[in-house]
């Protein structure tokens, strides 16, 4: 577990050399443990540069793609879909940022929150 502030320290340790390396993080929204309200918020080193992935893997991420792409939008993120259509990319801007700002901002968390990470490297 680490605060929702930590997010770009553990981002700035995934390897920059690799397969399948990647940092997932998880949350409830708004600090609803309803199983239904969970979030993934996902950073993925694709060649050799990190990124952010809006999981459509998740059910809240399905359910909130549109309010974050809105959102993304609003930050002037440079998004796209993915090859595979399973997520949406950010490949622009500080990836640090962008997590800390969709738990803060679109889901109200707090920077001292604790979040649950998952590191695949």
């Amino acid at each position: 577990w680490i605060r929702v502030d930590e997010m770009p320290s553990v981002i700035e340790q995934i390897p920059t050399e690799g397969e399948m390396v990647f940092a997932t993080f998880m949350f409830h929204a708004y600090n609803d443990v309803q199983e239904e309200n969970l979030v993934n918020l996902n950073v993925v080193l694709v060649d050799g540069r990190k990124q952010f992935d809006w999981y459509l893997g998740a059910p809240k991420n399905i359910e909130d793609a549109d309010r974050f792409l809105e959102f993304a939008s609003s930050k002037g993120y440079d998004l796209s879909s993915s090859s595979t259509a399973e997520n949406f990319v950010v490949r622009n801007g500080d990836i640090g940022a962008i997590c800390i700002a969709v738990a803060t901002e679109m889901y109200g968390l707090s920077p001292d929150d604790k979040i649950e990470v998952m590191r695949h490297w």
